[in-house]
């Protein structure tokens, strides 16, 4: 990956987004865990979601007083039987008490 190239040296990293799927954000946020450098997270204006998520990868976190970031619990759509429907609520605690 491209982190791998920089060698451990010190990354700043801007985010201005909405979010997305929470296991990219979770994959992405342990990516930047695991590099040797220092990263400084900047959220230039929203860190929503799952960009909220890879925003705790920093060991510093910059924001603008006009910068935000959007956090809640994990949501989706579902169609099911009863069953199905409960697997999905207990899915979703388990995302919840994992970020």
């Amino acid at each position: 990956n491209a982190l791998k190239e920089l060698k451990g040296k010190d990354v700043n990293v801007h985010i201005n987004s909405p979010g997305g799927d929470v296991f990219e954000s979770i994959a992405i946020c342990n990516l930047f865990k695991q590099y040797d450098g220092d990263i400084t997270i900047i959220d230039d204006a929203l860190a929503g979601s799952g960009a909220s998520i890879i925003a705790t990868a920093g060991k510093k976190v910059i924001m603008y007083t006009n910068s935000m970031q959007m956090i809640h619990n994990a949501w989706t759509y579902a169609a099911g039987n009863a069953d199905e429907l409960r697997k999905v609520a207990n899915d979703l605690d388990k995302i919840d008490t994992a970020v």
